[in-house]
């Protein structure tokens, strides 16, 4: 979930026109968000008598956020008061947030599960930063260790995301990719040979995360159009001198680009890697996904891990 943008929200309501005898949007708004002793009921009154669509639920949203501030025992509820639709989500997403600080994680994944588009986002918030440290302090482990350390905080927290959840949560598949993709070291080129002394189970979660983290690298390059035409004009039984950093750019804008990326990640190109059939397929589907069915950008990366439906029981025979 994006950053609140407050200025950015502020200026835009304090643009919008008013009728006459109307009090302008962005003095109610800082009416029911500001001080004094306006009660809840009366704060979100004047976020609803404001012209602006966003700027109502935004200042609805606002409302329960500074309640939720001032202990408010039950804060979550006030979002029924916030404008349906993506403010309402996103005032869910805030309370989530709240009980997961307040170290309540069981309330917060409840809430997360009411934050609609959110909800993937919200639920990795509750794991995430766990799962960094781990990573973080593996570096100079054995592999072999830092499996057994994951596995523990997997099965943590499995019973917060548990059966009935898992496609809504998409908890295995986050868990293991953002593992995987933390310890891997952003400043050189990608090498599944990592996976392979891994059990089956954790190799499969391996394998794809780091397909995404390629698809990922390959998107920074080819994200403007110079850099969009040189990569489709590589022939495609050729695709596999780009796996091998052989493909340079042509424009000076993609020139710059690529420095700038050979730079951060200490390869002779970004695209290069370790050669694995599973690269070269990602490379193949995003050439065919951009470049034959010339469609945009961002290329979703669902394809690489397919989820076995046995995962919600943390099964791992498939």
């Amino acid at each position: 979930m994006a950053a609140r943008l407050i200025a950015f929200l502020f200026f835009a309501v304090a643009c919008t026109p008013s009728v006459p005898d109307q009090t302008p949007d962005h003095e109610l708004y800082l009416a029911a968000i500001g001080g004094g002793s306006a009660s809840l009921e009366e704060r979100f009154s004047l976020c609803k008598q404001m012209e602006d669509e966003n700027a109502r639920g935004d200042c609805g949203a606002m409302v329960v956020v500074n309640a939720a501030r001032d202990k408010h025992p039950e804060p979550e509820n006030l979002c029924e008061e916030v404008q349906e639709g993506t403010w309402q989500y996103e005032c869910f997403f805030q309370m989530a947030e709240h009980w997961r600080r307040r170290k309540k994680m069981a309330r917060a994944v409840v809430l997360c599960g009411k934050s609609g588009p959110f909800v993937k986002d919200c639920g990795q918030h509750m794991w995430q930063s766990a799962v960094k440290g781990l990573a973080s302090g593996s570096k100079s482990k054995p592999l072999a260790e830092v499996m057994i350390h994951a596995d523990t905080l997997y099965e943590h927290w499995r019973p917060f995301f548990g059966k009935g959840t898992q496609a809504e949560f998409n908890f295995p598949v986050r868990f293991w990719r953002h593992l995987f993709q933390n310890l891997v070291q952003p400043d050189v080129a990608l090498d599944l040979a990592i996976c392979e002394p891994l059990e089956r189970f954790h190799r499969r979660h391996c394998r794809g995360a780091l397909g995404a983290l390629y698809l990922r690298r390959i998107q920074q390059v080819i994200r403007h159009s110079d850099e969009m035409k040189e990569f489709c004009a590589v022939e495609p039984d050729r695709l596999y001198e780009i796996l091998e950093g052989r493909l340079m750019p042509t424009s000076s804008r993609a020139e710059d680009m690529h420095r700038a990326l050979r730079s951060s990640l200490s390869t002779p190109s970004p695209y290069k890697a370790v050669s694995d059939p599973l690269l070269l397929e990602v490379l193949s589907r995003v050439y065919q996904h951009a470049c034959v069915e010339e469609k945009p950008l961002p290329v979703r990366s669902n394809w690489i891990l397919q989820e076995p439906t046995n995962w919600a029981e943390g099964n791992r025979d498939r």
